[in-house]
């Protein structure tokens, strides 16, 4: 992968990610002996589901 793993986002997803971060942080905090939960990425084909997933995870490895 890129240096820059969001190159070509054409959809914005990075906002989406940046967002879930957040979310799963928060949530991680407040509930920090909650033993797991679902969390559902549901869009129709072609609207950046595994291009974000892969972004995503590229993103956070480098943190």
């Amino acid at each position: 992968m890129s240096a820059n793993v969001w190159e070509g986002d054409v959809l914005d997803r990075k906002n989406n990610a940046n967002y879930l971060t957040t979310y799963l942080t928060e949530r991680y905090r407040a509930r920090r002996t909650e033993e797991g939960f679902v969390l559902a990425i549901n869009a129709e084909w072609g609207l950046g589901k595994t291009f974000m997933l892969r972004s995503w995870r590229g993103d956070l490895g480098k943190r």
